[in-house]
């Protein structure tokens, strides 16, 4: 088996055992339960509506209007205050914080190698 398959193989690996961690579990609940929450599901759908217009508007180099940015505001704090919504940011902090590990242990893999020797500088 070539070097290249035997990494892409134990990437695989590695998916399935993130797959089963404690932090994709409570991820994959945290967006269950944002989806399955008709008024936060509206609402995120209107406030990227509106970041959409006002991105649109800036590209244009025109300001939002008071209307769309009171509008925004108001969205915006009401989503960030749903429990769910806030769970939903818990879990993605989480996970991505693992994420964050597990790509440092990887550069300190290749470092440690690159250090002994194992990996000839091109």
């Amino acid at each position: 088996m070539q070097l290249q398959e035997q990494v892409v193989r134990k990437a695989e690996e590695l998916g399935r055992l993130i797959s089963q961690t404690p932090e994709m579990s409570y991820l994959k609940a945290a967006r269950s339960d944002a989806e399955s929450d008709a008024d936060l599901s509206r609402a995120i759908r209107e406030l990227s509506r509106l970041e959409a217009e006002t991105l649109k508007a800036a590209q244009q180099g025109e300001e939002p209007t008071s209307a769309v940015r009171d509008e925004y505001a108001r969205l915006r704090d009401d989503i960030q205050t749903k429990t769910r919504f806030q769970a939903l940011v818990a879990a993605e902090s989480n996970y991505h914080k693992m994420m964050e590990r597990v790509s440092k242990a990887i550069e300190e893999g290749i470092s440690k190698a690159r250090s002994s020797g194992i990996i000839i500088p091109s």
